[in-house]
């Protein structure tokens, strides 16, 4: 996964992806370690 931050678009459709693969969470935490 790469590019999380370059487009809040973006950010929402790999949410949804997340959600039907490993849950939100883990993006939810990357994002906040990448901040």
């Amino acid at each position: 996964i790469a590019g999380i931050t370059t487009h809040p678009d973006q950010l929402e459709k790999l949410i949804e992806v997340s959600k039907n693969i490993k849950g939100v969470t883990e993006i939810i935490n990357y994002v906040i370690v990448k901040k």
